[in-house]
């Protein structure tokens, strides 16, 4: 799919479904001129809204997951059948709609609305199935360390093999460290709720990204407070990096202010008690099955 076109709008907030509030995702804004144009074809929603979604529950949405797109990519490459016209190294990359962003060409934005923290269980590369091989808590993952059900080589940790060894990074599931930021997504068309799941080298601009959140500060009562973090306006972008394992594109944020748009604030509140309550899980086997690159085994992809 390529990059989709870019409109100038204010974003007015539309409910997707009308259930539960638990397993509905907060609401999609769209520009301004795909609703003057569905009002100016004559068809009228009036008692319509929301039909069609009545079956819906948390399972039946995909979290948009974020990427960016490495040389290796399948969407950047010609000969593969995941490839998308105009996909180029560095770009982001929606894994549930498959919609492609520049930073470079375009603004984009963060609003973050809630933080977890998650160890990935993946396959070996190159086995059968699904890479994705479930999620553990940081507690349970150092119980089982304790317990030497996992193991640390070169830096990386791994679970034991069925026959209670490791054998090496070829033959062993991986344990991954993995920072998942759920938020608002604000770009030129619009605004959805999404995930940016960060791992491995990306671990550090989590890190920052948490420090700038924390260090944010408003004015109100006559006192210095911490704002809601998705009243934080983080600008998107993408930086080429190395080490002596290779090349790859890194997520990059950057502070850029406040969020002054109510309907903004109250999307980027919903989710954050939707992510809270349980009511949203990250589909990363659905992200895989998209298309998500795995190389250096998940990690440098996020």
């Amino acid at each position: 799919m390529a990059t989709k076109k870019k409109t100038t709008a204010k974003k007015t907030a539309t409910k997707k479904a009308d259930v539960e509030k638990a397993s509905t995702l907060p609401a999609t804004t769209t520009g301004e001129d795909t609703e003057l144009a569905i009002l100016s074809s004559g068809i009228d929603i009036g008692e319509d809204s929301n039909s069609g979604l009545e079956g819906a529950d948390q399972d039946s949405y995909a979290i948009p997951i974020i990427r960016v797109l490495q040389p290796m990519s399948p969407q950047v490459n010609e000969a593969d059948g995941e490839f998308i016209e105009g996909a180029r190294a560095g770009m982001l990359f929606n894994t549930a709609t498959s919609a492609l962003l520049n930073p470079k060409e375009e603004d984009v934005h963060f609003l973050p609305c809630a933080f977890q923290r998650r160890y990935i269980r993946w396959a070996p590369r190159g086995s059968d199935g699904s890479s994705y091989r479930g999620e553990s808590l940081p507690e349970e993952v150092n119980a089982m360390r304790k317990a030497e059900e996992i193991v640390e080589s070169d830096g990386r940790l791994y679970f034991l093999d069925d026959e209670g060894e490791f054998v090496s990074d070829k033959k062993n599931d991986r344990c991954v460290d993995t920072r998942s930021h759920y938020g608002i997504l604000v770009t030129e068309g619009g605004a959805s709720p999404v995930l940016f799941p960060l791992s491995s080298t990306q671990v550090k601009k989590s890190k920052r990204l948490m420090s700038l959140l924390s260090a944010a500060r408003i004015r109100r009562d006559g006192r210095l407070i911490t704002p809601p973090t998705w009243l934080n306006k983080i600008r998107v972008g993408t930086v080429a990096e190395s080490n002596d394992e290779g090349n790859w594109f890194g997520v990059k944020f950057e502070p850029n202010g406040f969020i002054e748009d109510p309907d903004l604030y109250a999307m980027g509140k919903e989710f954050h008690h939707l992510v809270t309550s349980g009511g949203v899980n990250a589909n990363y086997a659905a992200a895989e099955e998209a298309g998500d690159d795995d190389e250096e085994g998940k990690e440098k992809q996020f």
